[in-house]
């Protein structure tokens, strides 16, 4: 017992501080096993208890170690000032223990660097990380080997710091020396030379590097494995930097396998719980996002976001990630408000860990600008991004990739919003700091090139966007490889410009390249938006093939790559609306004018549901949905829809942008094709203007504008401007392309049109020869192009009026057209044919040009539907034919399935309907069923009425009144007649105004009809109006159409029993007939046998005899009497006479104006013998 005693006597004896410092250690301790197993609140309050104890007793290095400690778990949790307070309380204990030469402050300074770096503020973490260098350097003067395990720490942070600046040659200096550290201390395997692997794989990773950053990674990987064994949560650690590479690749199913094995190892080892699990939760999410597999990345989110709040509460850096993510994903779904929602929300998370301006709040801001750009809010995102740029350049340098970022972004929106100068600086501001920092053989730099590339195509420099695309082609193939989704990205754009530029077998061989890279990295669960762009790529060139239906096909394969027979898996709403407008634009080639506007207005309501009504998707579906209007010559709807692309283009876009441009041009063909000549050149010279000063004078499109303007020129008689202004466009053409391009040969055939109208039919058939010189020369002899000029050149010898050449040149289209197609079974045959029964009609061989005609129909009735818009100009042309041969009643059964047709796909309120309407009443006419014939002629005056726009116009309309007024004169209805010829003149007002010869024709004509019907007092009333104008419009008071107004007034006169006054207005006629004319003038004996007759009702025979007698020519001068003149007719030479004799042209005299518009016959018709068949010019 005596020697247990001794015994216990003789063990040390702890005094009160050593016992509280093994009771702080094991709080400590406590505190750490917790944090290991993700109880953070216990472990905080063992950490507290260790701190106390210590404070209590006054140990400054338990109470550092508690401080540094309390600091990781707060770093843990994404509280960075209160982790920076802790480091920093750390850092005061140890330097008033050590001063400033110990590795305790060197590790301190390096804590706060390490948070720093974390907030993003890397000139600070540096300035620290420096600091701890700086005293690890000053312990190791002695003996260096000591520190090198701190110093190669160091070196790994400040590596760190300068891989997030994007300093990358710095980044692997530091790397390559903590590397060579590790590797002196701990030999080839360690763990911390893995970490520093992993380390050089993420600048490989910026560097745009990625096999170079695999090798690293898988290396780390093997050093891993071969320290720690294949199950430890460092090795799924690995497995998360693999996997990231591989997602930066576009290697998503190997990224996937990455994740995969990472969560088997943490399941097992940390359980489902944990932060590692939640780790690759979100990286599978992201994943799974890229991939179009939404609600997967959905779920893998939530459950992430659920354990980081779980475990680490709602402030933290990994939980202000996750949102993030989830704020993306909204993102790509086009559910652009909660994506914004959730993006405020990480900056609000963000603000609260950090105390300062930070790298993520950046980029939290510039996802919120890209989702003002997605919906077309430009001044917004410009706003927002400049006003980072301004907030990061105060404390970062601009020479960072981070403000690259930023540069690109704001290109991006520029780009997007047609300022392609603005966005074109900016890219290259970018490409210049990434050029600065990184090796040109850089995917950044590469990912500069494409963007550049992209903006010379929008600008229409398309060599330049080819050269460029190629330079960012080469560096992608060299670091990604040929069977790369960034490749395939490249090889799409390369396509665009090919297909531009009319290269289409070049467009598509890019295009299946591309295709070929994306199908076998896409899962048949995975719907791929990027494979579904491509094929709908495919689809657009097969469209400007005229290959409709293989482009549907392809339009049909990128539905079906969007969709899922998951239900809860939704189709990208963008590539949806997107897909809906280019089927719009199949079935509108098609002729399927109603199913193209119903695709496009789904498209319409898509881009509404997610940008609202205004925004640029809808003003180009406008601009499309017009077209489908123009093509049923409903230009009326197709001008409202254009006048509301451009609205819209002008809220968003600068009004110096090209879009604004078209809108302008396809106003200008609706005004054009409304008969709005000034407005259309109005709108045409606004986009002339955009066009010269956006793309130059030497590009296309001014030479297409050029073109247009010639064509409205050409319709409105200017002949010489037509031929100036389509000239101009032919020589910048042959500037922009060559002399022997086809693309002159449009030119070519509008200045023989021009040509032709002039009636310069030689120079007509030159030009129309110019152009099928030039297709021969580049097509070859058959081909579809060389039969259209062959066609051109046959309708000017048509024009010419030499039918059998144009027959022959018809019967040379029709040859190249059979040997084409299989069969005859084609619309550009069945126009040929139409065009061949045109010359025969012309010469009045009318049985073989109606079976010819009846040969085109049949073969436009095998192709198209039946009442298609193709049959509509057969109907009226065979109708035509039977109207001349007289067959009025086969006439009228074309016409009437003509108008059907018309109303069905143009509808009636329109003025071919009108013209339609007069060749069935003309018919009707001819048969003399003039109330048929009144019924149709009215029904076309009240449509024209609704299509008054020029005088041309009210000149047509008065065309058609005189032709019911001259049938109802027929049927002796003159009340009827009367009544319109009132109408008539209320529009010759409107056109002439009072003061007008014509306007006095039309009283004239008006006061014969009411003395037709014994109204003489109206009748004097209306010869009195037609005598003042014509007094006041001719000069001098002699002359002829005076001297018949006098006569009407005398006839009108004497039947009213006012002898006197018929006898004076008589003699004032005489009077200025004997000035002009030779006394023997049967105008002349005319007025002396009037004045008989009055003079004889008044009972003077003796005056009445001498005016009898005057009214009788010597013989011998009789037959000298000019029979040319128009005779003077009297109502009645005696007072029994018949008011409904037979009168000269319905005339009361035969003074008559030469004046067409004053001669009271009907209006020509269509159908009559004047009509010239319908030509089909074949495209140009």
């Amino acid at each position: 017992m005596k020697g247990l005693n001794n015994k216990k006597d003789d063990k040390p004896k702890l005094d009160p501080s050593q016992q509280d410092s093994m009771t702080s250690d094991h709080y400590i301790y406590l505190s750490q096993t917790c944090c290991k197993e993700y109880k953070l609140e216990q472990a905080m309050e063992y950490c507290e208890k260790a701190y106390e104890i210590a404070l209590q007793h006054g140990v400054k290095t338990k109470l550092a170690e508690c401080c540094d400690h309390r600091g990781h778990m707060n770093r843990m949790l994404g509280k960075y000032p209160l982790s920076m307070k802790d480091y920093q309380q750390s850092l005061e204990l140890n330097q008033s223990i050590f001063g400033e030469c110990s590795p305790a402050i060197a590790h301190c300074y390096n804590n706060i660097g390490c948070i720093y770096s974390l907030q993003g503020r890397y000139q600070e973490a540096l300035a620290h990380h420096e600091k701890a260098l700086e005293s690890i350097q000053s312990l190791s003067s002695t003996n260096s080997s000591n520190y090198s395990f701190d110093r190669a720490k160091t070196y790994r942070a400040m590596g760190l710091v300068y891989y997030h600046q994007g300093k990358n040659t710095q980044a692997s200096a530091m790397r390559q020396q903590a590397c060579s550290l590790f590797e002196h201390l701990f030999g080839g395997e360690n763990c911390y030379l893995a970490s520093s692997y992993h380390h050089i794989g993420l600048i490989h990773q910026v560097q745009g590097a990625l096999n170079e950053a695999l090798i690293a990674q898988n290396k780390a990987l093997e050093i891993d494995v071969g320290v720690v064994g294949e199950r430890n949560l460092i090795i799924a650690d690995s497995y998360h930097h693999i996997a990231m590479t591989y997602q930066l690749q576009a290697k998503y199913q190997q990224a996937e396998t990455m994740i995969n094995k990472a969560l088997v190892i943490q399941m097992e080892i940390a359980g489902s719980q944990s932060l590692d699990v939640a780790h690759s939760h979100h990286l599978l999410g992201d994943i799974y996002a890229c991939i179009g597999r939404f609600n997967q990345a959905k779920t893998m989110l939530d459950q992430s976001l659920n354990a980081y709040t779980t475990i680490l509460g709602d402030v933290s850096y990994a939980v202000v990630q996750c949102y993030n993510s989830i704020g993306w994903l909204h993102y790509l779904q086009g559910q652009y408000h909660q994506a914004i929602q959730l993006f405020d929300k990480c900056i609000q998370i963000q603000d609260k860990i950090s105390d300062g301006p930070s790298i993520h709040q950046l980029q939290f801001n510039i996802n919120i600008a890209i989702v003002y750009r997605s919906q077309g809010n430009y001044d917004q995102a410009c706003q927002l991004l400049q006003q980072q740029l301004d907030t990061q350049l105060e404390w970062i340098d601009e020479n960072t990739i981070y403000v690259a970022t930023i540069y690109d972004n704001m290109g991006l929106v520029y780009q997007w919003q047609g300022h392609y100068t603005k966005a074109l600086t900016t890219y290259r501001k970018s490409l210049k700091i990434k050029l600065k920092l990184l090796d040109n053989n850089n995917l950044l730099v590469a990912s500069s090139y494409n963007n550049i590339g992209l903006i010379y195509y929008l600008q229409g420099n398309h060599s330049d966007a080819l050269s460029i695309f190629r330079d960012c082609l080469k560096i992608r193939l060299k670091l990604l490889g040929p069977e790369n989704g960034h490749v395939a990205d490249i090889y799409y754009n390369i396509a665009i410009v090919y297909r531009l530029l009319h290269k289409y077998t070049d467009a598509m061989d890019m295009l299946i390249k591309a295709l070929q890279i994306r199908q076998p990295m896409t899962n048949q669960q995975d719907h791929d938006d990027v494979l579904a762009a491509i094929y709908q790529a495919i689809g657009l060139t097969h469209y400007l093939q005229d290959n409709y239906l293989d482009a549907l096909e392809y339009y049909q394969k990128s539905l079906k790559c969007q969709q899922h027979d998951d239900d809860s898996i939704n189709m990208n709403p963008m590539l949806k609306a997107s897909l809906y407008n280019n089927m719009g634009l199949i079935y509108y080639k098609q002729d399927k004018y109603n199913q193209a506007i119903e695709i496009f207005q789904k498209s319409c309501q898509i881009y509404s549901q997610w940008f609202g009504s205004h925004n640029l998707h809808n003003a180009c579906i406008y601009n499309n949905i017009g077209l489908v209007y123009s093509s049923q010559s409903q230009h009326d709807h197709a001008l409202d829809q254009y006048q509301a692309s451009l609205k819209m283009r002008q809220e968003i876009l600068d009004e110096q942008h090209l879009d604004i441009a078209q809108s302008y041009y396809n106003m200008g063909l609706a005004y054009y094709s409304l008969g709005h000549y000034h407005r259309a050149t109005t709108a045409l010279g606004k986009c002339l203007t955009i066009r010269q000063h956006r793309l130059g004078n030497d590009h296309q499109q001014v030479a297409e504008c050029y073109y247009s303007l010639g064509l409205i020129d050409r319709y409105v008689g200017r002949y010489q401007d037509a031929i100036t202004n389509l000239n101009k466009g032919l020589e910048i053409q042959s500037n922009v392309k060559s002399k022997s391009h086809i693309s002159l040969a449009p030119f070519y055939n509008s200045l023989a049109i021009v040509h032709r109208l002039a009636q310069d039919y030689e120079n007509c058939i030159g030009m129309h020869q110019q152009a099928l010189n030039l297709k021969l020369d580049q097509l070859g002899p058959v081909h579809l192009d060389v039969a259209d000029s062959y066609n051109n050149v046959g309708v000017a010898y048509l024009y010419q009026g030499r039918y059998d050449r144009a027959v022959s040149m018809f019967e040379k289209c029709l040859h190249i057209q059979l040997q084409l197609f299989d069969d005859e079974i084609h619309l550009e045959i069945a126009a040929t044919y139409n065009n061949i029964a045109s010359v025969y009609q012309l010469q009045e061989r009318f049985e073989i040009a109606i079976l010819t005609y009846q040969k085109s129909l049949k073969i436009k009735c095998e192709v198209v539907e039946d009442k298609s818009i193709h049959l509509l100009q057969s109907y009226k042309n065979i109708a035509s034919a039977y109207s001349q041969q007289g067959r009025y009643n086969q006439a009228q059964q074309m016409y009437q399935q003509a108008i059907e047709i018309h109303i069905l796909h143009i509808g009636e309120n329109n003025i071919d309907c009108a013209d339609l309407y007069q060749c069935i009443a003309s018919t009707y006419q001819q048969q003399e069923r003039f109330e048929d014939a009144l019924t149709m002629y009215d029904k076309s005056i009240q449509i024209q009425h609704q299509f008054i726009k020029n005088e041309q116009d009210n000149l047509t309309i008065l065309q058609s009144y005189m032709t019911m007024i001259s049938i109802y004169k027929s049927k002796r209805n003159y009340q009827q007649a009367i009544s319109l010829y009132q109408k008539y003149k209320d529009i010759q007002l409107k056109i002439y105004g009072e003061n007008h010869l014509n306007i006095a024709d039309s009283y004239d004509s008006i006061g014969w009809l009411y003395y037709l019907m014994g109204k003489y007092d109206d009748a004097v009333f209306n010869y009195n109006s037609a005598l003042q104008i014509r007094q006041s419009m001719l000069t001098g008071l002699h002359h002829l159409e005076i001297a018949e107004s006098y006569n009407n007034i005398g006839l009108a006169n004497k039947l009213q029993g006012k002898y006197n006054d018929a006898l004076i207005m008589h003699n004032k006629c005489l009077q200025i007939q004997l000035q002009l004319l030779d006394a023997n003038d049967d105008n002349v004996l005319e007025s002396y046998k009037n004045m008989g007759t009055i003079y004889q009702l008044q009972g003077n025979s003796e005056s009445a005899a001498a005016m009898y007698k005057k009214s009788r020519p010597s013989q011998d001068k009789a037959r000298e009497s000019s029979r040319s003149k128009t005779l003077v007719v009297t109502a009645a030479s005696t007072i029994d006479c018949t008011r409904d004799q037979k009168l000269s042209k319905d005339s009361p005299s035969g003074i008559r104006s030469s004046r067409s518009n004053s001669i009271d016959l009907p209006s020509s018709y269509k159908g009559s013998n004047k009509f010239r068949p319908k030509i089909i010019n074949s495209k140009y």
